[in-house]
């Protein structure tokens, strides 16, 4: 096991915040004709790099693909070809134009079962175009490796990629609705019925899909991600087999009124079972945090230090999940994650 001081070296040049490719930032709209639905994108583009794995990002309730460009940088600047996507009906447009006394109600409007369904969807088209414009030699001027692909996302975003890594909703609003499959077209060759890790052992629901799951989907970072201590643990995280990096901090409150609290939001880390799992709790970090703004009253130096750490970790992570790297996976889960972020956060972490 490497020594505590060992691992951050190892952290520090193989996670460096010093861009080794130069971004191209892109934006473009998606047509998805299945659903009828137009998806604004932005893809982070890194020039001259090898084949790029792919991060697809999911902003927050009354966000925009703009959002969290500091993770769409340092992602990019690392060789990866990230695509924030932009969610119509629960984007920007729900509050845009909103008298300021009705926003919030806008926005708890917003937060339900059908819109989760539609962004899930977006998820899956995303990268059913990524594999069409690579096939039919459009491409997007760069390499990509279509096989190590990771989803990320901040508050609604992060139900989203918890949505697509497996999560299921046997009590949510609408599950009768989230039980029905999205009809979202698959790759040849990758199927529910096959994928490794949803059938056979374990509890009767462990063979049981989630019902938004893309099995394409190798890693999930899930910032400000929520659970109900109500739930059946194995009900509802039962079938997510995929790493999952969780981050939250200790003032991760509900931003519009329903009662979530900080607590909730270790619930998806202390639930899943059987594969790694990596939890970051920031010292005093609010809810905002991780889309990359700072709240008026907040300490902006220690947000922009907790954004750095942010980064590294992240990167640590998807090289550990996307790119196989060990020493990186051995930083994450063998201490010197704990040793590195001590000052700022508490770390935890589950091995498979």
């Amino acid at each position: 096991m490497l020594s505590a001081a060992a691992a951050t070296a190892s952290l520090s040049a193989q996670t460096t915040l010093t861009p080794r490719y130069r971004v191209t930032i892109r934006d473009e709209t998606w047509h998805d004709q299945d659903r009828d639905r137009d998806v604004p994108v932005r893809l982070y583009l890194p020039q001259a790099a090898p084949p790029a794995p792919v991060v697809l990002l999911s902003h927050g309730l009354g966000g925009t693909r703009e959002g969290m460009a500091y993770l769409g940088q340092a992602w990019g600047g690392a060789g990866y070809l990230v695509v924030a996507l932009q969610h119509p009906g629960s984007d920007a447009s729900v509050w845009s134009g909103v008298r300021p006394a009705q926003r919030i109600r806008a926005l708890q409007r917003a937060a339900n079962a059908r819109n989760l369904i539609l962004r899930a969807g977006d998820v899956s088209f995303a990268l059913d175009h990524l594999h069409a414009v690579t096939e039919d030699g459009m491409g997007l001027g760069i390499a990509l490796d279509l096989s190590r692909v990771a989803v990320a996302g901040h508050s609604f975003g992060a139900h989203t990629a918890l949505a697509v890594a497996g999560q299921r909703f046997p009590r949510a609003p609408g599950a009768a609705l989230l039980g029905r499959r999205r009809g979202a077209r698959r790759r040849p060759g990758v199927g529910s019925a096959g994928a490794a890790g949803t059938s056979g052992g374990g509890s009767p629901s462990a063979g049981t899909e989630g019902p938004l799951r893309d099995p394409r989907i190798r890693a999930a970072i899930a910032m400000s991600p929520q659970g109900s201590e109500n739930d059946d643990p194995d009900a509802v995280w039962g079938a997510v087999h995929i790493p999952v990096l969780h981050l939250t901090g200790t003032d991760d409150a509900d931003p519009i009124g329903r009662g979530t609290k900080p607590s909730d939001r270790l619930i998806p880390f202390q639930s899943i079972e059987g594969v790694d799992q990596v939890l970051v709790v920031f010292d005093g970090g609010d809810h905002m945090l991780f889309s990359g703004r700072t709240q008026p009253g907040r300490d902006r130096a220690r947000d922009a230090r907790y954004h750095a750490d942010i980064q590294r970790v992240t990167l640590a992570f998807l090289g550990a999940y996307l790119r196989g790297d060990a020493d990186l996976r051995e930083w994450l889960l063998g201490g010197g994650s704990t040793a590195a972020l001590k000052k700022d956060a508490r770390v935890e972490v589950k091995q498979r």
